[in-house]
């Protein structure tokens, strides 16, 4: 395994450009039809960052969105065509925080902006005016991390209650406004129970019997790595998740080019092959989870 994980690493660090962001490309569908369109992004570097943990290229990456944040929120692009959005700014700052960059002060300003632009609780996509406002349940637990690492998930129990609802209801099977797959909704409620207990105890039964239904169900690299993950963490049997992405992985140590997430109207689906090795690097570096 450790021979496979090295040479993944080594291709994601050479993907690495000089602004210390990770290539992104756009394609017409989930399918990956079209030509692709390289476009210039920080969320899909800070996904990286958080699949691959602490290493020296997560370090360049965090360093550089550091300086940012000292300064300002981030916009989903490089170039700011659109306003500062509650994902990005939340997933950044709370990477931020746990590798322990001193922006606490900063990222409390951000929390209070995503309370401001709540609406009945439930925190929304945009912190502006500028755009109408949306709702995706993995903004809201990205949102809700934040919250907890800062101590304030208190005022956040609405936005929590809805994440929860969500996951009972099961809406999260036909995906959500930004993000296609239901292992990416199951992926990132594993994220939100790993820094709030309370919120694992309240979960439990409802969220191991939906990863259960889950496994064995589709072949896309990042579908299997994040069932992948959450089995290992939570002592399930993911055998059949793990032959099958291992034999993905190609000679220079990438796994094949996968798209996390879309554009809110469908027109235009985000992948990298550095995003889908990262989170195959994330599988085979998670430890088994024991209640």
């Amino acid at each position: 395994m450790d021979e496979k994980i090295d040479k993944a690493i080594d291709f994601i660090s050479k993907a690495l450009d000089k602004d210390n962001l990770f290539p992104s490309f756009i394609f017409d569908d989930a399918q990956l039809r079209g030509k692709p369109k390289p476009v210039k992004e920080y969320f899909s570097s800070a996904l990286i960052a958080m699949a691959l943990g602490k290493n020296p290229v997560t370090k360049r990456v965090l360093d550089n969105m550091f300086s940012i944040a000292r300064e300002r929120f981030f916009t989903f692009f490089v170039e700011p065509i659109y306003p500062p959005d509650t994902d990005t700014n939340s997933l950044i700052f709370s990477l931020l925080i746990n590798r322990k960059y001193p922006i606490q002060q900063q990222a409390l300003k951000l929390l209070e902006l995503i309370k401001a632009f709540s609406i009945n609780g439930v925190a929304g996509v945009w912190l502006s005016k500028e755009r109408r406002q949306r709702f995706d349940p993995i903004v809201n637990i990205n949102a809700q991390v934040l919250a907890v690492l800062l101590g304030a998930k208190k005022s956040f129990k609405t936005n929590q209650d809805y994440i929860i609802e969500h996951l009972r209801n099961g809406n999260y099977l036909q995906g959500t406004r930004y993000y296609h797959s239901p292992d990416t909704f199951l992926y990132f409620v594993a994220r939100l129970s790993d820094v709030d207990s309370d919120f694992k105890e309240l979960i439990y039964n409802d969220f191991k019997q939906a990863i259960q239904k889950r496994l064995r169900t589709t072949c896309q690299p990042l579908d299997m790595a994040q069932r992948m993950i959450i089995g290992n963490k939570w002592g399930l049997n993911i055998d059949w998740e793990i032959e099958k992405l291992l034999s993905l992985q190609r000679v220079d140590g990438s796994l094949p080019t996968d798209s996390l997430f879309h554009f809110g109207n469908g027109n235009g689906y985000f992948a990298s092959p550095a995003l889908s090795t990262a989170f195959f690097v994330q599988a085979l570096n998670t430890k088994t989870y024991k209640k």
